[in-house]
């Protein structure tokens, strides 16, 4: 629960960059994020929020934005809590890290979110050959795992034991 870590270094690191980030939008220098935009276009089918993502680079990192009418852009930072820590999740998957751990997802992401977090996250993380561990308690996250991918965490006396189940299993 304490906010360390590079997902809040990043939060104060959009910020830190805001003059240099609009300088690149006047001077046009950003793109459309296709890959971005299509991983979160998935997890929230229904929005049309992401279809304008723009990205642009400021020195070694990439931060991501929308543009608005009146001169106006939404930085990543102005995104929802759930919203941003999927951009967030994306820069880890993509800068090489091969092994990320997830706990409480369901914290972090709506149900509606989660339902299509499986399906858009997977391509991704073949793509960059990266794995994803996730603790959770959501019922509708685990009906969308493959089969043999959930594991139920269980104390029987003294003994701590992770074992393999169905989601039947944990469902019941």
């Amino acid at each position: 629960p304490i906010p360390f870590g590079n997902r809040f270094k990043q939060f104060s690191l959009v910020a830190k960059y805001d003059s240099d980030i609009r300088l690149n939008i006047a001077s046009r220098r950003y793109r459309k994020s296709e890959e971005m935009t299509n991983f979160l276009t998935c997890v929230y089918p229904e929005s049309e929020l992401f279809h304008g993502l723009k990205e642009t680079k400021i020195g070694k990192y990439n931060f991501y934005f929308i543009l608005q009418e009146s001169d106006y852009y939404i930085r990543e930072d102005h995104f929802s809590s759930g919203e941003f820590f999927l951009v967030q999740l994306y820069r880890l998957v993509t800068s090489g890290a091969k092994l990320i751990v997830i706990d409480e997802l369901d914290i972090s992401l709506d149900a509606s979110a989660q339902v299509h977090f499986l399906a858009a996250i997977k391509p991704i993380l073949e793509k960059y050959d990266s794995k994803l561990i996730m603790v959770s308690h959501s019922l509708a996250l685990m009906e969308k795992a493959d089969e043999g991918s959930i594991y139920y965490l269980d104390k029987q006396d003294d003994r701590v034991l992770l074992e393999q189940r169905s989601f039947g299993y944990v469902k019941s």
